[in-house]
């Protein structure tokens, strides 16, 4: 069965980890000591989301500007955004979220089994939060934030961008604040929502 999930995978004849960038379809061996297999999809050679960006990390003030995404409209991911996905994923109200992480090139993640892994400055951690058709009588996906972890020399930064109605661009903001999003149909009982205090 082909592997096609990305992620870390361990060999439990060597123990050791390998990070899988793409889909693997099938391994073997020819005799010699190394395993023959297809080739695995490329890893990005140069990286366009959120370079440049300054230490302490101060990113762009429209989403449109970082580089992170080929076409906006549709969140296509650029070339260098792995997606990835996480064992127990937390609700948020109902909205679907998209994972990508950003390792620079010619870098690598430090794993280890006890504690946390440790990525390298300027990697990127990227996160739409999207609500699903029918949550607001669209029969389209509404993407609502997307959030970024940036690795600087010294610590992690964290951004926020905000997407326009018209699902074309976002706008970084750095204060908190509340966008009220009427729930309809289905929507109410997907999310687990009391239909009497929704806007309809």
């Amino acid at each position: 069965m082909p592997l096609s999930t990305p992620g870390p995978y361990r060999d439990l004849v060597t123990g050791r980890w390998w990070w899988l960038w793409g889909v693997v379809l099938a391994v073997g061996c020819d005799g010699d000591p190394e395993p023959l297999g297809p080739a695995l999809q490329p890893r990005a050679e140069t990286q366009t989301c959120m370079v440049d960006v300054g230490e302490p990390p101060e990113p762009p003030m429209w989403l449109s500007e970082t580089g992170c995404f080929d076409s906006l409209p549709e969140r296509v991911p650029g070339p260098d955004l792995i997606p990835y996905t996480v064992n127990s994923p937390l609700w948020t109200d109902g909205a679907l979220k998209e994972r990508y992480i950003v390792v620079p090139p010619d870098q690598f993640v430090t794993f280890t089994e006890v504690g946390p892994w440790e990525l390298p400055v300027g990697s990127v951690i990227v996160k739409n939060f999207v609500l699903p058709p029918g949550t607001r009588g669209s029969d389209v996906d509404v993407p609502m934030e997307t959030r970024f972890m940036i690795r600087g020399e010294k610590e992690w930064a964290f951004f926020t961008y905000e997407w326009n109605e018209d699902r074309t661009d976002a706008k970084r903001f750095d204060l908190g604040g509340l966008r009220r999003v009427p729930l309809t149909g289905d929507a109410l009982l997907d999310g687990g929502v009391d239909g009497g205090g929704s806007d309809g």
